[in-house]
């Protein structure tokens, strides 16, 4: 069952699985893979999230899926409740856990405003999105709209 916030009248565009380097592919990636892949188009404005019914450590895995962005922040969107706070701060270098609203009350309390909200991601990329000025238009066809 999807979150209701996932049910987002804004309509952000994103393309399922797309296509990095080689054999990697991330779960989400924002804009597009055209942009992902065009020099020219700043990593500043590219974001990807992984989707995870649980992290373990299968988090890990999201750090290499996109060699562009490699030094920035990943985003893992998971069902998990109650992370420990150990993997939390192993996890906080890189990851910021996205997670229903409802659930952030699971998480270790002095950690709980490490943590986003589906909105807050979707809010976040599509600031990315209006910020960067690619055309939509121009892009592939979405594989979705959340």
């Amino acid at each position: 069952m999807i979150p209701q916030e996932v049910k987002n009248p804004r309509r952000l565009t994103l393309i399922a699985q797309a296509a990095t380097v080689g054999n990697k592919k991330t779960d989400f990636h924002f804009p597009s893979e055209d942009a992902y892949h065009d020099v020219n188009f700043s990593v500043d404005y590219l974001c990807t999230l992984a989707a995870k019914t649980t992290c373990k450590d299968r988090w890990r895995k999201i750090l290499n899926e996109a060699d562009r962005l490699r030094d920035k922040t990943k985003y893992l969107c998971t069902m998990q409740q109650g992370i420990s706070a150990a993997q939390m701060d192993e996890m906080y270098r890189n990851v910021v856990l996205v997670v229903p609203k409802a659930y952030i009350s699971s998480y270790p309390p002095n950690k709980q405003d490490r943590i986003w909200t589906i909105k807050q991601f979707v809010d976040h990329v599509k600031k990315l999105e209006e910020d960067s000025g690619w055309p939509i238009s121009n892009q592939r066809k979405p594989a979705a709209t959340i």
